[in-house]
């Protein structure tokens, strides 16, 4: 069957460019699965001749400016100029936050542990952990996405990066997402940072229209930055915010207070039945969204839900694998994201969700005429999403043209060797994960 991936732009290779947005639906999924072990990384910003991506501090004179990418002294060699000093010491927080290549950068989950940074020759660059790290849900021999994210810590009252999103004028700052090599483990060595680019603290909003909620009960502790679901039925939950349940869940909540748990978000949930349904309210758009399940008291059990309508997680619950999480990517058409169960013997414990707006890609104007090569596509998408390239003379005669290669961090091309100085028009579509 042909992909029904998200048509994100249009364009004609003429000189007068015509744009034009079409949403279809798209879906990937990826689990946590308990009998695949977990990817190691090497978590270190300076190896020489492999990494070289000192953090700087804020830009004098201007500090809600954002920048990324390496200087010259950098590897690998780029061109970016910073005028804050680079970090040193206890008094800025370094933490990776890493998934599958095709989760949203804004959903990849934290990486523990947090580090801080070294100080006189060394600054700039983290104290790296003793050991290598962890990368949740992505096994060994796999690639995962990766983001490094920097905060200042006011004295120690700043911990995570949870805290960053609801108060912007506390100095910090992420790199490029960037998709690891293959992840160590028994069998391979752990990779490095390879792909890691610099970037400067700045003060301001992280970017992107985004939704956290946690399912729990009334009484237990909301985790920072996020919304609480109690299990009430569907209705206003907070300015201009929306969602809930078919029907009333209350009941169905719960919090464990277990010694095992991760965090607070893994440690409440609210049980579903084969009848729930579970709504947000959304503007019409593209989402990814992170889904979160279990139990830190589960020995055994199946996990399965849906999201409009499409099998987006499941996996088994184990006496070593407490939780499944999964990623998906898709368009609400109805403005909404509807979430729901399956029947016996699939038990849902459903611990929360994350769910951020992805903004279509935009094809670049095109050259006068075709080069040598061909007719050139160019486009800034996100690092481990892959984009097919789809063509046409006249529409709606779509053709697939091929897809889109990395250029370079978030840089994507296309050179259609089959195109001819003929009008024609061109689309990028993403690809589902497993295509």
């Amino acid at each position: 069957m042909d992909n029904p991936g998200v048509s994100l732009g249009e364009i004609n290779s003429q000189p007068a460019t015509h744009l034009k947005y079409i949403g279809v639906w798209l879906i990937w999924v990826a689990s946590i699965a308990g009998a695949l072990s977990q990817g190691q990384l090497v978590f270190d910003n300076r190896v020489n001749s492999i990494v070289v991506a000192p953090v700087y501090g804020l830009e004098p004179g201007n500090p809600g400016l954002s920048q990324r990418g390496n200087t010259s002294e950098g590897t690998p060699s780029g061109t970016q100029r910073y005028g804050g000093a680079a970090l040193e010491g206890s008094n800025y927080l370094a933490q990776l936050f890493a998934g599958p290549p095709q989760a949203a950068a804004r959903n990849l989950q934290p990486v523990t542990p947090i580090t801080i940074f070294r100080t006189g020759t060394g600054a700039g660059f983290v104290t790296p952990p003793p050991v290598t790290v962890t990368i949740p849900g992505v096994p060994e021999g796999a690639s995962a996405k990766v983001v490094l994210r920097v905060w200042h810590t006011r004295s120690g009252t700043v911990t995570n990066w949870a805290q960053v999103e609801v108060d912007p004028t506390i100095p910090h700052g992420e790199s490029w997402p960037f998709v690891t090599a293959a992840l160590g483990g028994p069998f391979r060595a752990p990779p490095n940072l390879t792909g890691l680019q610099s970037f400067n603290l700045a003060t301001g909003a992280t970017p992107g229209l985004f939704f956290r909620v946690n399912f729990q009960p009334a009484t237990a502790l909301v985790p920072t930055g996020y919304l609480a679901d109690i299990g009430l039925v569907y209705g206003l939950r907070a300015p201009g915010i929306r969602y809930g349940w078919n029907t009333d869940h209350q009941a169905a909540a719960r919090d464990r207070n277990a010694a095992g748990s991760p965090d607070q978000r893994h440690d409440t949930f609210i049980e579903m039945n084969s009848n729930s349904v579970w709504e947000l309210e959304v503007p019409a758009g593209v989402y990814a969204v992170h889904l979160a399940t279990g139990d830190p008291l589960a020995t055994n059990g199946q996990t399965r839900l849906a999201l409009e309508g499409i099998t987006a997680l499941q996996g088994a619950l184990t006496p070593t694998q407490h939780w499944v999480e999964a990623d998906a990517l898709l368009e609400a058409r109805d403005g909404k994201l509807s979430l729901t169960g399956f029947a016996p013997p699939v038990t849902n414990r459903l611990c929360f969700i994350e769910v951020t707006r992805i903004e279509p890609v935009r094809l670049e104007p095109p050259p006068r005429f075709k080069g040598a090569a061909g007719f050139t596509v160019q486009f800034t998408g996100e690092a481990g999403f892959r984009y097919r390239i789809e063509s046409a003379t006249a529409l709606p005669a779509w053709q697939t043209a091929g897809e889109a290669a990395t250029l370079f961090d978030s840089r994507f091309q296309f050179i259609d060797s089959s195109s001819t100085n003929l009008s024609r028009i061109y689309r990028a579509r993403q690809v589902l994960t497993g295509q």
